[in-house]
């Protein structure tokens, strides 16, 4: 062992090759025979092999490059050699009928897909982000099951949102060939409508340069205030801001950092950038454009 159980996680290609075994063990039969008898058949996976000959025409040929050399096709591995941690051979849309089959129940009963797609605890009270052969993890408010692989000559990639039933999963014949972008395509996949409000108004980072010149000024147009705001915003408390804030001279750029909703109203986070240093700024507006709240804070 590399660590006494439960008190550490590292992921272990080794592992599946031991648990391709015990099926072997329990089945009485050679794990391809019994992965294409109980999975692929069943689940209509008829462009997935386990550990094909490599004189079979329909399979790609892997590549591999090193210190910036042009790729090189490369010698696949020896049978075995992979065995149940990566000795699949398959295609995207077949991968995409396994992220259905496997979300939808008719792979494993509900307990053990649970099992399945639960992070582990590990002793200390650190959770992993890994399941029963599966990185799980919550990406933009929705469960994400994914896995990557490689092998000498290929790289894949392959996501599904069980809640929204979409994935994504690239494939390529080049050691580390897919590089960031599945990551950044995920990305885009997840984006859904914004539930900030639109505001009839001028850009926010407008609003808050001439708001904070108002403020350093000690004259505030008070006519874009909400009620509360504009009780608030004594006198007394424009003349101490502007005495705070003259020092600081005029922004020389302002630069979004954030954009949320909160009670119905656009909640806006800037820098404001200065010759010497910087500030932020949050902003509450509401959609026709009346400022609720408005404070400046140190970055």
């Amino acid at each position: 062992l590399d660590f006494e159980p439960r008190t550490r996680w590292s992921y272990s290609n080794t592992g599946y090759i031991l648990l391709g075994r015990i099926v072997e063990k329990v089945s009485g039969r050679p794990f391809g025979e019994f992965l294409t008898e109980r999975i692929l058949r069943p689940l209509g996976l008829d462009h997935t092999v386990y550990e094909p000959d490599a004189s079979d025409p329909r399979l790609a040929r892997g590549h591999s490059r090193f210190a910036l050399g042009n790729p090189e096709a490369v010698t696949p591995e020896a049978r075995g050699w992979v065995g149940a941690a990566g000795g699949i051979y398959s295609t995207p849309s077949d991968l995409a009928k396994w992220n259905l089959a496997l979300i939808d129940g008719r792979v494993l009963k509900p307990a053990s897909l649970a099992l399945m797609t639960t992070p582990r605890q590990l002793d200390n009270g650190k959770w992993t982000d890994y399941g029963c052969g599966l990185s799980v993890r919550i990406q933009g408010g929705r469960q994400v099951l994914s896995h990557n692989g490689a092998v000498s000559g290929f790289n894949a990639w392959n996501a599904v949102i069980p809640s929204t039933r979409s994935c994504v999963i690239m494939m390529c014949n080049l050691d580390g060939g897919l590089g960031t972008l599945p990551g950044q395509v995920f990305a885009l996949l997840q984006k859904e409508p914004s539930n900030v409000p639109a505001v009839r108004a001028a850009p926010a980072t407008n609003v808050v340069r001439e708001l904070f010149l108002q403020l350093q000024a000690g004259r505030v147009n008070r006519n874009r205030l909400g009620a509360e705001f504009d009780h608030f915003l004594t006198p007394e408390k424009v003349a101490a801001a502007s005495q705070r804030l003259k020092p600081f001279g005029r922004p020389r750029a302002v630069e979004l950092l954030g954009v949320s909703e909160r009670g119905g109203m656009e909640v806006t986070t800037a820098r404001l950038r200065f010759r010497s240093g910087s500030l932020r700024s949050l902003m509450y507006r509401q959609p026709d454009g009346t400022i609720e709240q408005f404070f400046v804070l140190p970055d």
